[in-house]
C-alpha cells in the first residue's frame, strides 16, 4: 500500500492501464517486474486517469520490436551467506517462561528470484510479441513454528503482450498476465505459537489481468482509446 498527504484508502494501482486495486490499498497480486517497461507513481497533479486525491501508480508493460531479443535473470541467496544474532539466553531452556526462541529461527534458508523473457516481430512494422515468465521462492525460518519446517513462500508469473500496428492512424494491443502465489503454512494469527503443521493453512491462489485495445487517430483534433 501506499501513503500521501496522510491518505491510504484512495490508492489507484494500473498495470496497462488496468485497475487491480484491492481493499489493502495496493495492487491485487503480485506483478511480474521484470516484464516491465515504465513506471509511474504520482502523489498530485493526476490525470484524468485519476478520479480522487491519493496515490497512483502506473505499470506499462515491454513491447516486442522489429528486433528479436531476450534476456535472462538470477537472484540468489542461501543461509551460508547469513549470520546468526539470536543472544543464546533468548536459546536457552528456561528463557521466556520455558518457551526459548528457536536458534536460527529468524533466518531465511534459501532464496531464488529469476526470469525469462523473449520478443520480437512476427512481421516486421507491423506485429510484434512480447512474453516473460518469473520464479520467486524463499524459505525463511519462523520463530512461531516450534516444528522443524520453514515458511515457504513460492509466485510465479506469465506474462503475454502483442501489438498489431494496422496502419499509420490504428493500433491494437493485446495483454495478459497470470499470477500464482502458494504458501504452505500460512499463519491464521501472526502471534501464535505453532507446534505442529495442523493449525496452519496453505494459500494457493491465482490472480490475472488481461484486455484487448485499440487506439485510434480520427483527425487531427480527436485521439480515442478503447
Amino acid at each position: 500500500g501506499y501513503r500521501a498527504y496522510g491518505l491510504d484508502g484512495q490508492t489507484r494501482v494500473l498495470i496497462e492501464g488496468i485497475n487491480t486495486t484491492e481493499g489493502t490499498s495496493g495492487a491485487g497480486f503480485y506483478f511480474d517486474y521484470a516484464s516491465l517497461e515504465e513506471a509511474f507513481l504520482g502523489t498530485s497533479g493526476q490525470t484524468a486517469e485519476m478520479p480522487n486525491p491519493g496515490v497512483q501508480s502506473q505499470f506499462i508493460a515491454r513491447s516486442g520490436g522489429n528486433q528479436f531479443a531476450g534476456e535472462y535473470h538470477l537472484d540468489w541467496y542461501n543461509n551460508a551467506l547469513q549470520g546468526s544474532n539470536i543472544p543464546d539466553e533468548y536459546t536457552a531452556p528456561t528463557a521466556f517462561n520455558n518457551s526459548p526462541i528457536r536458534e536460527h529461527s529468524n533466518e531465511i534458508d534459501r532464496y531464488y528470484d529469476t526470469d525469462i523473457n523473449v520478443g520480437g516481430p512476427v512481421k516486421r512494422d507491423k506485429i510484434w510479441w512480447f512474453g516473460t515468465y518469473r520464479t520467486q521462492f524463499n524459505a525463511i525460518q519462523q520463530p512461531n513454528f516450534q516444528f522443524d519446517k520453514t515458511f515457504d513462500t513460492k509466485l510465479w508469473n506469465a506474462v503475454g503482450k502483442g501489438t498489431y500496428q494496422i496502419n499509420q492512424k490504428h493500433k491494437l494491443v493485446g495483454y495478459y498476465q497470470w499470477g500464482q502465489k502458494i504458501q504452505a503454512n500460512r499463519l491464521p494469527q501472526a502471534t501464535y505459537t505453532y507446534l505442529d503443521e495442523g493449525p496452519t493453512n496453505r494459500q494457493d491462489s491465482g490472480s490475472w489481468v488481461y484486455k484487448a485495445e485499440w487506439n485510434g487517430t480520427l483527425s487531427d483534433k480527436l485521439y480515442v482509446e478503447a
